[in-house]
């Protein structure tokens, strides 16, 4: 008797502490998880609760990783590979899950679909933007549907710039590296009444490239892109945002036959 109730009292700490051990690991871990909001679905949900294979991107995510333009996303997201279509001033070249699309050609629709604030760009030519002041990224993997305009078979990358804050204020970015690299940013914010706002943006960026084309006598890269948003709420819940960007880029081509100049417009 002595012994059976010894072996009970050792083994009731045992199975005590197997209980309350995995409650406060839960519990810790369960503080330290972040909820992440996405809105693939066209509205706005947690990451978890999204039935969709999504890789978001938030803006201090896209400032630490260095992540400068669509081209760079391709580095920190899985199954993803993006490039400029070689002889073309800014055509995006997208593969997600080995399923890419990489020509000029118009009468046919690439597999990856992009989509910069809520606008579906029906080609992807002038699709290579520049990233800044951009509010988050999400790139969604495997065929969608109409939500986003058209349909998709590999997937879509959504970028989603950031709205005006209703407030004045102001940010100022200047970057100085190697190969006279000089990239200058810029923000204005500014309130629009009770109710509104507009922001003003704007981005030079300007390189020395390790190629020389001895025919356009083009050594230096040069990117300039110009932004304007206005929102304005008069309706509860209803906000009216006009949008406007305009993206040039002149980069050094490795051949002369090669257009080295390209400009976007793009607008909502």
């Amino acid at each position: 008797m002595k012994s059976q109730n010894s072996f009970k009292k050792s083994l009731l700490p045992s199975l005590v502490a197997s209980l309350v051990l995995p409650i406060c690991a839960q519990g810790a871990y369960g503080a330290a998880l972040e909820e992440i909001v996405v809105t693939a679905q066209k509205r706005e949900a947690s990451l978890q609760d999204t039935p969709i294979a999504v890789s978001a991107l938030s803006a201090g995510q896209l400032e630490r990783g260095s992540i400068q333009s669509i081209l760079d996303v391709a580095a920190v997201v899985p199954n993803v590979e993006l490039h400029t279509v070689s002889q073309s001033g800014g055509t995006l070249g997208a593969s997600i899950r080995g399923m890419g699309f990489d020509d000029l050609e118009k009468t046919y629709e690439p597999t990856v679909g992009v989509s910069i604030d809520g606008v579906f760009m029906a080609s992807n030519s002038g699709a290579v933007v520049d990233f800044f002041d951009i509010a988050s990224v999400e790139v969604l993997r495997g065929p969608q549907g109409t939500l986003y305009g058209r349909n998709t078979i590999a997937g879509v990358i959504n970028i989603k710039r950031s709205e005006p804050t209703g407030e004045f204020g102001m940010k100022l970015e200047a970057t100085a590296a190697d190969h006279a690299r000089r990239d200058y940013k810029g923000i204005v914010n500014m309130p629009l009444g009770e109710n509104g706002g507009v922001k003003l943006s704007f981005r030079d960026l300007t390189q020395d490239s390790h190629l020389f084309n001895t025919g356009l006598s083009t050594e230096t890269l040069t990117s300039r892109a110009w932004r304007y948003a206005m929102i304005l709420q008069t309706v509860p819940r209803l906000p009216f945002l006009m949008t406007n960007m305009t993206t040039r880029l002149n980069r050094p081509t490795s051949s002369p036959l090669e257009e080295p100049d390209s400009s976007a417009q793009y607008s909502r």
